[in-house]
């Protein structure tokens, strides 16, 4: 039985996006932007932002229709974003080829943020890349990170402020 024409797309949509695709959206000096977004945001609470940018799945995980939420959660785990001191961690996931934002967060802030901010917040993600305004929609959803951030989980001075558990640098996959 032949595979389905979606899937078949799909496929050929990942094979076809590549590292330089992901490198042209976002290059190094926009990299640098970003690491600096979270770094600086991060001073003024305990919450711990991962950036991930993937070009496209491995081509076996597309053809096993893994979704790009199922993705982003494997790759939440497999970083231990979730393991931090506060449970504070949260993953700001883009995967180019599926044209897809999710977000995966720590219990700690998924007690206390709704689903539908983070809805909210990829939405905001996926209508700049719609626009061609990625980077400026990307720092507005870090700076609405920082924010919840801060609301939930405020320095205590008592423990000397952010130990920063998880590298800032986006990373490019």
């Amino acid at each position: 039985m032949p595979a389905h024409p979606s899937r078949l797309k799909r496929l050929c949509t990942h094979l076809c996006t590549t590292h330089a695709h992901v490198r042209a959206l976002f290059p190094d000096a926009e990299l640098d932007r970003i690491e600096h977004a979270i770094q600086a945001g991060e001073h003024g609470h305990q919450g711990e932002l991962r950036v991930v940018i993937e070009g496209s799945l491995p081509l076996a995980q597309v053809w096993g229709r893994v979704s790009p939420r199922e993705r982003a959660e494997h790759i939440f785990r497999e970083l231990d974003i979730w393991d931090t001191e506060a449970n504070s961690g949260v993953l700001l996931y883009l995967n180019i080829a599926d044209h897809a934002v999710e977000i995966v967060a720590d219990r700690g802030f998924a007690a206390r943020v709704p689903a539908t901010t983070w809805d909210e917040l990829c939405a905001i993600l996926t209508s700049g890349f719609t626009r061609q305004q990625q980077t400026a929609a990307l720092h507005q959803v870090i700076h609405a990170l920082h924010a919840l951030a801060n609301r939930h989980f405020p320095v205590d001075p008592a423990r000397g402020g952010n130990s920063n558990e998880l590298p800032d640098r986006p990373l490019i996959c």
